[in-house]
């Protein structure tokens, strides 16, 4: 389960009581004419007690649910060159993975989320918004 509290998006979190199946192959359907395949998914055990799945829902509209998938779809078919360690052994968290930053970074992240805009009223006072 990702922390999914640590993005400011109002998501909603819903669970599904149920049986999980997951898909074996595909199939076309005639009347959907090719190219659309249609998975095909494991038979369900009904002797098997069903199960919560948690899952976290977040509504927008058709035209920024197009946008986002076009995004997901460049980001997944991009290839990225993994981060190049800074060597500072300061890691915090950024949306969702451990990401290490350098102590400039660390010090200005302090100074923003305690309100100081001038480094002499800086306190250190350490805080776990990531």
């Amino acid at each position: 389960m990702y922390a999914m509290h640590e993005y400011d998006v109002p998501f909603e979190q819903v669970r599904i009581r149920g049986h999980f199946s997951r898909a074996i192959g595909e199939e076309n359907l005639d009347f959907l004419g090719p190219g659309h395949p249609v998975p095909i998914f494991d038979e369900i055990d009904e002797n098997e007690d069903p199960h919560d799945h948690k899952f976290f829902t977040l509504r927008v509209c058709k035209e920024c649910r197009a946008s986002w998938l076009q995004a997901i779809e460049a980001w997944f078919k991009e290839s990225i060159e993994a981060p190049k360690p800074v060597g500072s052994g300061i890691f915090i968290r950024r949306n969702g993975v451990n990401v290490e930053i350098t102590g400039e970074e660390w010090e200005q992240i302090q100074w923003d989320l305690n309100g100081k805009d001038e480094k002499d009223d800086y306190d250190y006072h350490p805080k776990t918004y990531f």
